[in-house]
């Protein structure tokens, strides 16, 4: 019941503390669902303050989400900005080598490839926290070299799932008209998680009084269509 309360509450501005109770509960359900919504409304938790202050395990799973909804300059700059917070928990003076060591492996999971250049050059590059070596790997995979070690850097963009659609048919195929009379019809689906629903196709329903079959009948109808979008609790969305 608390886990069910807990889901029903959250909010960008109190996922990241629930996302951490999750984990150390070992509430995988309430922990998926939590991590589904950080990955879709990336932007904005990178930006607040519980992001900071998120564990080390909690942040890598976060920022190695293929579908994080967020540029990886937004994700370098929460990433640091997390480093510094660890650096200060930990008493030791935020500096480009301590961040580099409390970030560890973390820091392999931003897509710096997909970087801006100049913000690349200007920031990244200025913050001194990748090694010389690392600088020159990605600095020369800007200007168009195969030869970036993918086993530490990650060259693919990201697909936040907005940019994912799938199609979804209820029949393979439509062979012949509905041989009922207008009717209220309904089609009911259930989602393993968020969805963003944009469009729907519907095929109105055809009547004869003389054959339901035979729509070339002088005497057949269209039904007027109209559409309701319901909740799971049967609640009028649209």
């Amino acid at each position: 019941a608390c886990v069910k309360w807990l889901d029903d509450l959250v909010t960008v501005e109190n996922v990241c503390d629930i996302f951490q109770q999750a984990q150390a509960l070992d509430e995988t359900d309430l922990s998926s669902k939590c991590l589904d919504f950080i990955t879709q409304n990336g932007r904005l938790v990178l930006q607040l303050l519980s992001f900071e202050n998120l564990s080390s395990y909690c942040v890598e799973l976060i920022i190695k989400q293929n579908e994080l909804c967020a540029k990886e300059e937004e994700v370098y700059e929460a990433v640091k900005g997390w480093a510094q917070s660890e650096c200060a928990r930990r008493n030791i003076t935020p500096c480009a080598d301590s961040m580099r060591k409390v970030l560890g492996g973390l820091h392999n999971h931003i897509r710096y490839v997909q970087m801006d250049r100049k913000y690349f050059a200007d920031r990244v590059i200025v913050d001194d926290i990748l090694t010389a070596e690392e600088k020159l790997h990605l600095s020369r995979s800007f200007l168009g070299s195969d030869s970036l070690d993918t086993t530490c850097f990650i060259k693919t963009a990201r697909k936040p799932f907005f940019q994912q659609k799938r199609r979804v048919l209820r029949f393979p195929s439509l062979a012949f008209p509905c041989p009922t009379a207008p009717n209220i019809h309904a089609i009911e689906f259930k989602c393993s998680r968020r969805v963003l629903l944009t469009g729907i196709v519907i095929y109105g329903t055809t009547f004869s009084l003389r054959n339901p079959r035979r729509t070339s009948s002088s005497l057949s109808f269209l039904s007027n269509v109209s559409v309701k979008l319901l909740d799971d609790s049967k609640c009028t969305i649209v």
